[in-house]
């Protein structure tokens, strides 16, 4: 799509039996061949299932066409181990993720691993391998609602942003499912509550990785403020980032 080209006239409209949520993530299908799937497409229905379709060429398909229950892969997030509604989704090739209303972050290798396999499911915790009694007692420590969520390549490694109602933001590995920040946007003295999270590219030159945060004000009259938060990152054997990000605001003016 662009700006300055008219909408397709033509292309693949989806019909589904339940709702969807406001949800949905594309790309193409890597490594794909003549006759394979060339597109995977993730969404989320309004009762907590996540299927992910794998699409052929729109124009190889004709009207009425049903997808092959061989090109779909789906299953219900609330039959597995965290139940609490889900309040933010990404996607990336071959990886779903969820928040949730109890502050918890949950990765699924959908697209890559099939639902009943081992690692299918992750879910990111401060106390990884420290043991299950520690993992009880450190859940009494509730996080906010996951608010958003967004991802970023950052020196050849995937990380995953995550903003809590709470001013909490977390900074994880994904491979690692590391914590690497904590950071509370609360201390920045922001009027209003944290709501949307937009993560840029990170500027290897400056070894810097820029991100906003949407803070909706409370107040009446309500003032709107983007806040941009600047982490540096090194580059050396140990990927480290800053616990200290640099902070501007840009204050939201009705006209």
């Amino acid at each position: 799509l662009c700006a300055l080209k008219e909408f397709p006239s033509s292309g693949l409209r989806l019909v589904f039996q339940e709702a969807l949520c406001p949800f949905a993530f594309m790309c193409e299908s890597e490594g794909a061949r003549r006759g394979e799937s060339v597109y995977l497409l993730y969404v989320l229905t309004i009762s907590g299932v996540a299927i992910l379709c794998n699409l052929r060429s729109p124009f190889s398909y004709v009207s009425g066409s049903i997808l092959s229950q061989n090109d779909i892969v789906g299953f219900n997030l609330q039959t597995h181990i965290q139940s609490a509604k889900v309040t933010a989704v990404k996607a990336k090739p071959g990886c779903l993720v969820i928040g949730r209303q109890d502050g918890s972050i949950c990765c699924y290798s959908l697209g890559k691993l099939a639902p009943s396999s081992p690692g299918f499911s992750n879910e990111l915790r401060d106390d990884a391998g420290i043991g299950r009694l520690w993992t009880l007692m450190s859940r009494t420590k509730a996080l906010g609602p996951v608010q958003d969520i967004d991802t970023a390549t950052v020196n050849e490694r995937e990380l995953l942003f995550v903003l809590h109602l709470d001013g909490s933001l977390r900074v994880w590995d994904i491979s690692s499912q590391t914590k690497l920040v904590n950071y509370n946007v609360h201390l920045d003295d922001f009027e209003g509550q944290p709501s949307r999270l937009w993560v840029g590219e990170a500027d290897d030159d400056q070894e810097l990785i820029s991100l906003a945060v949407l803070h909706q004000g409370t107040m009446v009259p309500a003032c709107d403020h983007i806040g941009v938060y600047a982490f540096s990152f090194g580059a050396g054997e140990r990927f480290l980032l800053s616990p200290e990000p640099s902070v501007s605001a840009v204050p939201l003016l009705e006209v």
